[in-house]
């Protein structure tokens, strides 16, 4: 994440830092140094938590969901949260309220990328992004609360191709505004 904020002070040094996407990112970084250890987990999703509603903001500056296509990204979105929190119930419990917070901020940051203004430069970038940090915390989910092996490099792969897509759609979106 310090190479993604390096990019972005550095791409955005004539127009202006976009302060959501550079405390995303810190907060992204935060929750990669908290979960190194199991004994900071809550504090690393709470990190993750943060960035989560960041980028759901950020997102919302451009809202402009398309109808029926928002509600039927609305209904699968929000059933497979709701899928994932049955999936995982019996192995989280005193973890059961912050990960079904999670989940459902996760959820709602996707449903906003794709109820963005579809003809912004960067919104598939932001989109598929955001697709890919829901597969990305789906298989770290599955890896950290049940017996199934969801593989390190498919978290960290997915996480950081996510990480770069959202970063750089934005950034795709604040280089064609100041043109």
């Amino acid at each position: 994440m310090p190479a993604l904020a390096i990019h972005v002070i550095i791409n955005t040094h004539r127009s202006g830092l976009p302060l959501l996407l550079f405390v995303s990112l810190f907060f992204a970084w935060l929750g990669d140094v908290f979960l190194l250890s199991d004994h900071y987990f809550l504090f690393g999703l709470g990190s993750f938590l943060v960035m989560q509603i960041i980028y759901a903001a950020e997102f919302m500056k451009d809202w402009k969901p398309h109808m029926p296509s928002a509600i039927i990204a609305g209904f699968l979105l929000f059933g497979s949260a709701v899928a994932m929190i049955i999936f995982l119930s019996a192995s989280i419990s005193e973890l059961f309220i912050p990960v079904v917070i999670y989940v459902i901020a996760i959820a709602t940051m996707v449903f906003v990328a794709q109820a963005r203004d579809r003809s912004l430069p960067g919104y598939s970038m932001v989109l598929v992004g955001s697709l890919f940090f829901l597969i990305s915390d789906a298989a770290l989910a599955v890896g950290l609360f049940t017996d199934i092996d969801e593989g390190v490099l498919t978290v960290m792969l997915t996480y950081g191709i996510a990480q770069l897509l959202i970063t750089e759609g934005i950034l795709s979106k604040i280089s064609f505004s100041h043109s």
